[in-house]
């Protein structure tokens, strides 16, 4: 997936190495093509006709600049945002198949079966689930090589299942230096055979019906049984979310001929992702959002609801709001498991925890071994548990666990209850 307004911005700036690579690629079968929003809109909030101009616009950018090879059989929502109108206009326009993050199969993690293809409910569009726990490893950096993540995936070999794996681009190199010499180790490692997903439509036949959960690639559990499916995204209870569509909606009323290009570009997401005060919060994106829309509208209303925007940004800031919500949303981490372990069980842990450390480290992986580093410093100082419980549980997905297994399940719902993706 590459939204056309970074394929503009690589033609632009003459990174024509970039292009031609892809291009070759391409026509070798080695990658094919997805579809999107052109400026990386939140799919869910546009109308539809919107909707469908962005995607429009990002098929005929991206053929112009790639060619012939450019011709998306597949959809790739940004931030895999779904909702049942997302679904059936993608459906409507053709594409064969939507990737989706794999809570939206029913609301919850870990509930997919890879042994099988998955079906729109009374559409022909086909739906491959994102496979959260494996994308985590690799993304997180937690495996860094081929092998060691072969050691997490294992107990499914044999199976007959596939599996889809899906992160930002930024996280090869830019967001995890050294971690593109692990996608190529892994794509070199004899244990995997890759398939394009178009490719695994010829290769299963077991079909089922569903209904999705509207849902975001970062969309947890239990924001989707509280009702906010889209929590970073947009939230009915943020008020900045609520003022920020007021005015995209003002903005999309107003939109002519003569700046119908600002539009198209100012309905990106990323303003509303930098606006939640207890998660990624970012005064500079809000304000440059809501301006971008504001020079869209250009009248009294408009001008109001960016004053507005920006205002509200800042009192949430200066008064300390910011600060205190993101301490309340880390204070649930705070629950010592030293008082809770049974006889023998908390020294047996922290000895487990160090052996894995030096092995990470034996092995180069530096951010897995910083990981058991962190746990047992966070245990020690009765922290973190549900950190921990992340770290147990990634010792659990390796079948390294052994019989601390059952203390690791224990813990396991409920963790995966709060993580997102």
């Amino acid at each position: 997936n590459i939204n056309a307004c970074l394929t503009q911005m690589l033609e632009k700036y003459k990174y024509d190495d970039v292009i031609n690579g892809l291009r070759v690629l391409a026509k070798r079968g080695q990658l094919e093509f997805t579809s999107s929003g052109k400026y990386h809109p939140f799919l869910p909030i546009l109308p539809d006709l919107e909707m469908i101009r962005q995607i429009n616009l990002n098929d005929a950018t991206n053929k112009k600049i790639f060619g012939a090879v450019y011709q998306p059989k597949g959809f790739f929502p940004p931030e895999m945002g779904y909702s049942q109108r997302v679904g059936k206009i993608v459906s409507q326009m053709g594409y064969k198949w939507i990737i989706l993050d794999e809570i939206s199969y029913n609301g919850k993690t870990e509930a997919v079966v890879f042994d099988r293809l998955y079906r729109l409910k009374n559409e022909p569009l086909m739906i491959f689930f994102r496979n959260r726990r494996v994308s985590n490893l690799i993304m997180s950096a937690m495996t860094r090589s081929g092998e060691s993540l072969w050691e997490a995936m294992k107990k499914d070999e044999g199976l007959n299942q596939y599996t889809v794996v899906a992160m930002d681009g930024e996280t090869f190199g830019h967001h995890r230096p050294g971690l593109d010499n692990t996608l190529f180790n892994i794509y070199s490692d004899k244990h995997y055979e890759f398939k394009t997903l178009s490719q695994l439509l010829d290769l299963y036949k077991k079909t089922e019906e569903v209904s999705p959960v509207d849902c975001t690639w970062a969309t947890s559990e239990i924001e989707i049984n509280e009702g906010n499916n889209f929590y970073l995204y947009y939230n009915s209870k943020n008020k900045l979310h609520k003022l920020q569509k007021q005015l995209l909606d003002l903005a999309i009323k107003a939109v002519n001929p003569k700046n119908r290009d600002n539009l198209d570009r100012a309905l990106s997401c990323n303003h509303m992702w930098w606006s939640n005060p207890d998660a990624w919060w970012s005064i500079e994106e809000i304000e440059i959002g809501a301006n971008n829309l504001r020079n869209v509208i250009k009248n009294k209303e408009g001008d109001g609801l960016y004053y507005k925007i920006v205002e509200t940004a800042f009192q949430l800031q200066r008064s300390g709001t910011v600060k205190k919500l993101h301490e309340e949303k880390e204070s649930f981490k705070k629950i010592p498991f030293s008082g809770r372990a049974k006889p023998g069980e908390y020294d047996a842990l922290i000895g487990i925890l160090k052996k894995e450390e030096k092995r990470a480290v034996e092995r180069g992986e530096y951010e897995l071994a910083i990981r058991w580093r962190d746990s047992i410093y966070k245990l020690e100082k009765k922290l973190d548990v549900y950190d921990f419980v992340h770290i147990i549980d990634q010792m659990w997905a390796e079948n390294r666990l052994g019989e601390y297994e059952s203390l690791a399940q224990k813990y396991r719902e409920s963790y995966r209850k709060l993580t997102p993706g």
